[in-house]
């Protein structure tokens, strides 16, 4: 399947560099590359090493593929001469090669070499000198494996072998001119040697052409076929070259592989193919289209459209977010309704006291510098977030408040009637002039008013509140009493009321 995927690639590579050369359009040079080059790997490097170690690494011989070889007389006697490790261990057991003498049982004795996969426990039965069974797997040449399973008739039959005892080194593999089959059944009363027929002598069935010795027979016996069923047979031995690599594939299926990757690269342009086929666009305008410039204006237009889109997205998401933080605030800011007595309240819990040592309500936020523990001279920072409606504690407050001044200056939120704010603040926004200032612009802080004695001396004064409110260009200040009573106002836009009051 490997295969067939990368030949697929490597057409898909073709399609792609055919487009790349025709039309000079080198966006598909990732395609030529990226298929091209793994395609080549696999077909030029990794199927040939897959297919020598598939090579080397052949399946055991099956029962079915014994007794098929009985059956058709490939069963052999051998002796190994030499035996060398390859160099390759599968499983840390080595591949070696086996230089044997193989006496068949139709034809001469011939020399071969094969490669077996020799575990530990079986070295011993290849050893030079060994005598070893095997079955010959290609009558065209003489290939054989080992038999390492033979039954104790075929190994007597092997160590009783008298071409072997003579320690021989016969010619390479000829195979025999007569087709004819020399069956072989196990437990057989002879092994006769092969290739010994005296001439002129004649086999039973068999005349030799030119001799004329009727009757003479060899006094070789050819011993019956015997079927897995005791029936009688003697066809032609069935025994073909091993498959020594990878799985045969017909040619067709590669082929159609690349035209189908081929056609796959290439689809995208089916429609400039066309135009170019039909006459309709000629080639130089295809190639002027597809020029490194052009592709690069409008790759350029592209990238600029996909920013101009994301910004436009971005800037949507951003005003909706910013209409919902809007719409959020208009109902839950301390600025509106009775939103920042409650918020007082929760800061209060939370730092065990409702004194403080400054309040600082802003449209979106409550700050305050709360004693911690209560009752001490030591302050820490406490936040409300209005949008979450939340308390958190910020730790020490950078600047501590004097401790000399606090019986002074330290407000109790319950001196004032929080329910004003709202309208304290739209007093100050008219009287100034600055209705229009954004209302995160606008800021109330919790006063404690300080009394100057005639003698220098100070002593505590009313609750007030001090409100803030600015644009880009003016600003106002503004004093109410903790009730919401305007006491003291100036700065402002030109002929407002509290520009006129500072005056």
């Amino acid at each position: 399947m490997i295969r067939i995927l990368a030949w697929g690639a490597f057409g898909g590579a073709i399609g792609a560099l055919a487009w790349l050369l025709l039309t000079g359009d080198t966006s598909v040079l990732g395609w030529v590359l990226g298929l091209g080059i793994p395609a080549l790997t696999v077909l030029l490097i990794l199927v040939p090493v897959a297919s020598g170690l598939s090579g080397l690494v052949r399946p055991a011989l099956t029962p079915a593929d014994v007794e098929a070889a009985e059956r058709e007389g490939r069963v052999a006697v051998a002796r190994v001469d030499s035996i060398a490790e390859t160099g390759t261990r599968i499983n840390d057991a080595p591949v070696c090669t086996l230089q044997l003498t193989v006496v068949p049982l139709r034809g001469a004795p011939y020399s071969t070499t094969a490669k077996e996969l020799v575990q530990v426990i079986q070295a011993p039965q290849v050893q030079p000198g060994t005598r070893p069974v095997v079955v010959q797997t290609d009558l065209e040449t003489g290939a054989v494996r080992l038999w390492w399973s033979a039954p104790p008739e075929w190994r007597e039959k092997a160590a009783a072998d008298p071409f072997l005892a003579r320690n021989e080194v016969p010619p390479p593999y000829v195979r025999p001119a007569d087709p004819t089959p020399l069956a072989s059944t196990v437990g057989a009363s002879s092994l006769t040697t092969p290739g010994v027929t005296p001439p002129g002598l004649t086999t039973p069935g068999l005349t030799t052409p030119g001799l004329t010795t009727p009757g003479l027979t060899t006094g070789l016996t050819t011993p019956t076929v015997s079927t897995a069923r005791g029936a009688t047979s003697a066809s032609t031995p069935s025994a073909k070259k091993p498959r020594t690599g990878l799985r045969k594939i017909p040619a067709i299926v590669f082929l159609l592989a690349v035209v189908i990757g081929a056609g796959a690269t290439s689809w995208p342009h089916r429609e400039a193919y066309k135009a170019m086929l039909d006459g309709t666009t000629p080639l130089s305008e295809v190639r002027a289209y597809y020029s490194p410039e052009a592709a690069s204006a409008r790759r350029s237009a592209q990238w600029q459209a996909e920013l101009d889109q994301r910004e436009a997205e971005s800037a949507r998401q951003e005003a909706a977010e910013e209409a919902e933080h809007v719409a959020t605030l208009a109902e839950v800011s301390p600025h509106v309704g009775t939103n920042a007595q409650q918020a007082l309240a929760k800061l209060a819990d939370a730092t065990g006291s409702p004194e403080f040592a400054s309040v600082y309500i802003s449209y979106e936020t409550i700050s305050v510098e709360a004693a911690n523990p209560p009752g001490s001279e030591t302050f820490d920072d406490w936040y409300y977030r209005a949008e979450e409606g939340s308390v958190e504690h910020d730790g020490p407050t950078l600047i501590q408040p004097d401790r000399d001044e606090l019986d002074l200056t330290l407000i109790d939120v319950r001196d004032y009637d929080l329910t004003v704010i709202p309208a304290i603040i739209a007093k100050a926004r008219k009287k100034s002039g600055l209705t229009d200032a954004d209302p995160s612009d606008v800021g109330v802080s919790l006063q404690t008013e300080t009394i100057w004695m005639d003698d220098g001396g100070k002593r505590r004064g009313r609750p007030t509140y001090s409100v803030s409110v600015r644009n880009d260009y003016y600003d106002a200040y503004f004093t109410f009493s903790g009730t919401g009573k305007l006491l003291d106002m100036s700065g402002g836009t030109p002929g407002s009321d509290s520009a006129k009051s500072g005056s």
